[in-house]
């Protein structure tokens, strides 16, 4: 075998591609596509679900289970909650590493969309991680043949807060259901690959009122999440280099997620215009979150395969600039990140623009960090 295509086994951060790319190389030319296409999909990662959606969540370590806020709050927990008539656009984009010498040009975007109408949010999600083209050569083929990562995931999630429907009088209680559908597909070697599947979640939420509710001198928010993700058996198809498509089922490997967290806020500052009661619009001095979250990786058999953690906690200050720092022990990418998020708002609806940074451990590339950055608009109406 070639000694490049040794090189992505070695340092390919997500194992299941550099699987494929080997398996491909070595046994398509001998045994065709349509063998190897049972052996090399049958518990496939389709690993952009291992990218995190915006530099929010970075930050804080990818404790993001309980909190599930903003634009791409559905992707971690589908039980995200509605917060009222808002629309919220976002865009993630960060530039990976190279790898060694031979997949160059690595970039992970993402697009994420929620709209939030009463007791209802509806979110959508758009996730591509792709590279430049790179030759891999073999014994089989010492010409090489070019071919590049591309994968994609798109997703459309809606969620119900049901405790707000049941028990309006009580505004403190929030419990939100929901649903995500996925699309998944990926391209190794000329090979496609592509998926759908299913995500479920659930999300509690206890609002504290510090004082008296008039005086609105702050607040403690607790919650808790659960959320199961790839929850059906899926229907994977397969388009091999000769034209001809198959297709298996399979279950993806399971993740269920669980995540406790502390929003609270002291220090009130100026109520903003806008709809809804004057207490959603309230602003704070200042704003925290502590968060942390717990993994559990289960197999196609059932069996457990990796546990991870991460923690976080984000400080925000007059509603402006945010701080945050965060812990994860994952599979690949263990270490501190921080980040840090500018926001202003426009003065009207109300609305406005945040920019969030974030600085973490490098997915599978020992004692390196890269960057995160993303955007996101929001308004109400």
């Amino acid at each position: 075998m070639n000694e490049r295509v040794m090189v992505i086994a070695r340092q390919q951060p997500h194992p299941a591609i550099a699987m494929r790319v080997l398996l491909f190389c070595i046994l398509i030319p001998v045994a065709g596509a349509a063998n190897e296409f049972e052996r090399v999909i049958r518990d496939p990662a389709f690993d952009l679900q291992d990218f995190l959606p915006d530099a929010r969540a970075e930050g804080l370590g990818g404790a993001f289970v309980a909190v599930a806020e903003g634009s791409a709050g559905a992707w971690w927990n589908a039980g995200a909650l509605p917060a009222g008539q808002t629309i919220e656009v976002g865009y993630l984009w960060t530039e990976l590493p190279d790898l060694a010498f031979l997949v160059r040009g690595r970039q992970y975007t993402n697009f994420n969309l929620a709209a939030e109408y009463r007791h209802f949010r509806l979110s959508f999600s758009q996730g591509q991680y792709m590279s430049d083209p790179f030759t891999v050569r073999t014994a089989f083929d010492p010409e090489g043949s070019s071919t590049r990562i591309d994968q994609s995931q798109s997703q459309v999630g809606l969620s119900f807060d049901l405790a707000r429907y049941l028990f309006a009088a009580n505004p403190h209680l929030c419990l939100g259901f929901g649903l995500n559908y996925k699309h998944l597909s990926e391209e190794v070697l000329g090979e496609k690959f592509s998926g759908d599947d299913l995500d479920v979640g659930m999300l509690l939420s206890w609002r504290h009122d510090l004082g008296s509710t008039s005086e609105g001198s702050g607040f403690l928010d607790f919650r808790g999440g659960v959320g199961l993700v790839n929850l059906t058996d899926t229907t994977v198809s397969f388009e091999g280099n000769d034209g001809e498509s198959h297709a298996t089922g399979f279950r993806l490997g399971q993740r269920l997620r669980c995540g406790v967290a502390c929003v609270g806020a002291i220090l009130p500052g100026a109520v903003l215009p806008g709809p809804g009661p004057p207490r959603s619009r309230q602003s704070y001095l200042l704003r925290w979150t502590l968060a942390a979250d717990g993994e559990e990786m289960i197999g196609a058999a059932g069996a457990a395969r990796d546990f991870q953690s991460r923690i976080g906690a984000e400080a925000k200050i007059g509603e402006v600039f945010s701080l945050r720092v965060g812990y994860r022990d994952t599979a690949g990418q263990e270490g501190w990140g921080y980040g840090a998020g500018l926001g202003s708002d426009l003065g009207f609806a109300p609305a406005g623009v945040r920019f969030d940074y974030a600085r973490v451990p490098s997915v599978g590339i020992p004692d390196r960090q890269d960057d995160r950055y993303s955007v996101t608009a929001y308004g109400s109406f």
